[in-house]
């Protein structure tokens, strides 16, 4: 039920004209698992960029 009321004002042009673009910040929504599936990949993502860069942690 909360998530169908936060997608519902994530949808509303209060809530996307609150966000600025230059902040890249884009409002969406959909079902827990959808946000548990995106979360997984853009982890997979950004962790295959993170470790073909090299970087280190001091």
């Amino acid at each position: 039920m909360m998530s169908k009321q936060v997608q519902f004002g994530c949808e509303t042009t209060p809530a996307r004209s609150a966000m600025p673009a230059a902040d890249a910040a884009e409002p969406g929504g959909g079902t827990p698992a959808q946000f548990a599936k995106f979360m997984n990949d853009e982890l997979k993502t950004w962790g295959d960029v993170v470790r073909a860069s090299g970087v280190k942690v001091d």
